[in-house]
């Protein structure tokens, strides 16, 4: 049977009356395609406007039911005699049923800009009825253009930005993700309740804590919040009792009697948010099986309310779970979760965080995967992208992601060529096919990368494998065979340029005053990638980090520096790179004591961290510590720098070495007309590589006597230790290394310094000064000081 022939039909496009806009949306989108595809426009009216003898291309019921806690979506397109229905399930269905009856014609939704409408003489009715059921109930592509209502619903995804009626019922959680800091928050807590929050190294957190899962008033404070966000939210299905960013899990007594009978921390968390879970049976209560709690606990069981959010970002991120050893870990934690929860959602990661713009080619691991989670039995999946648009091939995973979320069982190289003949043109597609394919084998041939960011993959981007790549896109822009072809050719490949200017061995050297990189940078290259970039509309490189016109300013410069002599010691202080102590080194033996910028494979954070920084708030990188400084006065043990921040105030820091002492004072003047708060903090990053895993920290009470601890008792990957009231040291602190006989102590006036923090990480012992919150008046200055002494053990 024929709905259009020749220029002409007999259909009209009938909602199912007044007061339907996800139907009226949904048939204006058909009759614009229909249009495009025929030059035929069919009318759209409600149903009680229909003209009685004409068959109908009828668009949504008027019945629809709501969605349940874990209902899948599905959608149908059925003939009926002369008319054709198309409709879903939660009225978004409908949406779903349009878009697949244009896909069947032919119909393609690629990329913003790169919509394939086919030219058709003929439309015909299907021959029989098409029912179809998505495989996931939560189906979240977290890339730009997946969040906008129109694209996710012609890609068949439920969770989006939009929140007017057009779209339907949207399945996006209230929350899932790092919840407990605006749950029980400390500011509103803390003072009368320490108890709702973790005790770490025997005392409870004020500053960075988890909760204390197993105390009943922590899981009341919870549920009171919880209250509050569903009555305010009552379309909201998904809402989150989950863990902050960080470690500090619990170790109260009551808590580490929990996390024993269940094998670690886990079992404090699913304490609490079982408890969360039994008071709102109506909801889903979601909590991240991230970090610290991974790993399911032995005994306890999720409640049948329970979402676990399971994270897969430990492992290999460019080969598929099913086959590499480096994933079976995660394969096996995933089974073992489905031992002790009904329902688990996967947030998997498919972008490079370090590089959004370098090609991670993992698009085969994407179908083998979405598989391997359907037939274990997940719930959903969010897929973990870029935050802003630009590089990785965005459109082509979001594209993949999408299509295999409704249907895993999909040819994903068919897809890919399907995707690129429709974006690139016919000619330019090829060369970039073979590129793809070229770094595929490489991977195939062993190539892991065994984080889900990386600033350089070696082994992935070898010569060889650059020059063929550099041929490859240099033929896909010759063959572009439109001027829109080539423009998308061009901005795809800075992801091509990009690997080349990353993956050279270069480093930078100091010579006299300057830091300088050797080899030098092709700076051509480095330009036409910004301007590709550019044209990609990527906003940043990195997560809400370097800008394209930053990375081709800071890319390969040379940094003018300050280098200050004892006998000791060598300084070398960047005035433009926020002020920082570069490095910091001892003359005897060339040991580096500061944790030196990695200014070149991550250029997009770096310079702006590691060294020594001064930042006027508490906060990492905060004002201070990446503003440009220009040199006052200099001389071979001393230099003054300066700096114009926001808000009127002024930074004039005056570093000195004498002997084996770093000095560092920091005179903040407020030139402004309002008052400023400060909350100041110094930051210096001394190398783990200088201290060794053993070193151990002293600190300095009130009678002069110093205790020790080691600096990493349990070998975490990562530590936090606070020292403030009681706990504060009296004015000082030691690093000991017994492995290279080293002492480094740190100084400062204990009468305005609030706290001193250690941080931990694989490269770095950060020990922060937090100094105390100071009001500073129009014309006012206030000096921050502290000392730094190398010695011997």
């Amino acid at each position: 049977m024929t709905l259009i022939a020749d220029g002409r039909s007999e259909y009209q496009i009938v909602t199912p009356g007044r007061g339907f806009p996800v139907e009226e949306r949904a048939a204006l989108d058909l009759q614009d395609a229909l249009f495009r595809m025929t030059g035929v426009r069919l009318p759209v009216r409600w149903g009680d406007r229909v003209i009685p003898p004409n068959p109908r291309i009828l668009v949504g019921q008027r019945d629809a039911d709501q969605p349940g806690l874990w209902d899948r979506d599905r959608y149908r397109i059925e003939p009926s005699g002369r008319d054709l229905l198309l409709a879903g399930a939660f009225r978004r269905g409908t949406h779903y049923a349009v878009h697949a009856f244009l896909e069947s014609l032919g119909v393609r939704y690629f990329a913003p800009g790169a919509v394939h409408y086919p030219r058709r003489k003929v439309v015909r009715m299907p021959r029989k009825a098409v029912t179809s059921e998505s495989a996931f109930a939560y189906r979240h592509v977290f890339y730009p253009t997946a969040q906008e209502p129109e694209w996710a619903l012609r890609w068949k995804l439920n969770v989006h930005s939009g929140a007017d009626r057009r779209w339907g019922p949207n399945a996006s959680a209230h929350s899932f993700g790092h919840s407990f800091a605006s749950l029980v928050p400390t500011r509103r807590y803390f003072d009368e309740h320490p108890e709702y929050f973790s005790l770490v190294d025997g005392y409870r957190r004020r500053e960075r804590p988890q909760l204390c899962g197993t105390n009943p008033a922590t899981a009341e404070a919870a549920c009171e919040t919880m209250a509050r966000w569903i009555e305010q939210n009552p379309d909201r299905r998904i809402f989150a009792v989950g863990q902050n960013d960080w470690d500090n899990w619990c170790e109260c007594p009551d808590c580490a009697a929990v996390d024993a009978r269940e094998g670690g921390p886990t079992g404090q968390l699913l304490t609490l948010v079982n408890r969360v879970a039994e008071r709102f049976p109506d909801r889903i209560i979601a909590t991240l099986s991230y970090a610290w709690s991974l790993e399911p606990p032995a005994q306890v069981h999720a409640r049948d309310n329970v979402l676990i959010v399971l994270c897969h970002n430990q492992g290999c991120f460019t080969h598929p779970l099913d086959g590499c050893d480096l994933n079976a870990q995660f394969l096996d934690r995933l089974r073992r979760w489905k031992q002790r929860a009904e329902h688990i959602l996967i947030w998997d990661y498919y972008v490079d965080y370090y590089q959004y713009l370098l090609t991670t080619p993992n698009f085969h691991r994407i179908g083998q995967d979405i598989r391997t989670y359907r037939d274990i039995g997940v719930d959903g999946m969010f897929c973990q992208g870029s935050a802003c648009r630009g590089g990785q091939f965005e459109h082509l995973r979001q594209y993949l992601q999408s299509r295999l979320l409704w249907q895993p069982d999909q040819d994903v190289s068919a897809l890919m060529r399907e995707w690129a003949r429709g974006v690139y043109g016919p000619a330019a597609a090829g060369p970039i096919l073979e590129y793809l394919d070229l770094l595929q084998q490489r991977v195939d041939a062993g190539v892991h990368m065994p984080r889900f960011g990386m600033s350089r993959i070696d082994e992935l981007y070898t010569p060889e494998v650059l020059e063929r790549s550099r041929q490859l896109w240099d033929q896909a822009e010759a063959s572009a065979d439109t001027r829109e072809h080539g423009r998308r050719v061009f901005a795809e490949r800075s992801t091509e340029m990009l690997a080349r200017l990353l993956h050279r061995d270069h480093e930078y050297r100091l010579e006299g005053d300057v830091l300088r990189l050797h080899p030098p940078v092709d700076a051509a290259l480095r330009d036409r990638f910004v301007e590709a970039a550019l044209a990609h509309d990527a906003p940043f490189l990195r997560e809400d980090v370097g800008a394209p016109e930053s990375f081709g300013r800071l890319f390969g410069r040379d940094w003018p520096a300050v280098v200050l002599q004892s006998d000791a010691l060598q300084a070398v202080v960047v005035p433009e790179m926020g002020g920082r102590t570069y490095s910091l080194t001892r003359k005897q033996d060339g040991l580096a004591l500061l944790a030196v910028p990695s200014m070149h494979q991550s250029v997009h954070s770096a310079p702006f961290s590691d060294g020594y920084d001064f930042s006027v708030q508490a906060r990492r990188l905060g004002p201070g510590a990446v503003e440009e400084y220009t040199v006052q006065a200099r001389s071979p043990q001393a230099a003054t720098i300066q700096a114009d921040l926001d808000a009127g105030l002024q930074v004039r820091t005056e570093y000195r070495l004498a002997g084996a002492e770093l000095t560092a004072e920091h005179t903040v003047t407020n030139t402004g007309q309002a008052p400023v708060e400060l909350t100041p903090m110094v930051n210096p990053a001394w190398s783990l590589a200088a201290l060794g895993q053993d070193a151990v920290l002293e600190l300095r009470d009130g009678q002069g006597q110093w205790s020790a601890q080691p600096i990493n008792p349990d070998r975490r990957p990562a530590r936090e230790v606070p020292f403030a009231g009681p706990a504060r040291p009296a004015g000082g602190w030691r690093l000991v290394s017994a492995e290279h006989d080293l002492v480094i102590e740190g100084a400062f006036d204990p009468a305005e310094v609030d706290a001193v923090e250690m941080r931990l990480t694989g490269w770095m012992i950060q020990m922060q000064h937090l100094f105390t919150p100071v009001a500073l008046p129009p014309g006012a200055s206030r000096t921050f000081r502290s000392a730094w002494r190398i010695g011997r053990r």
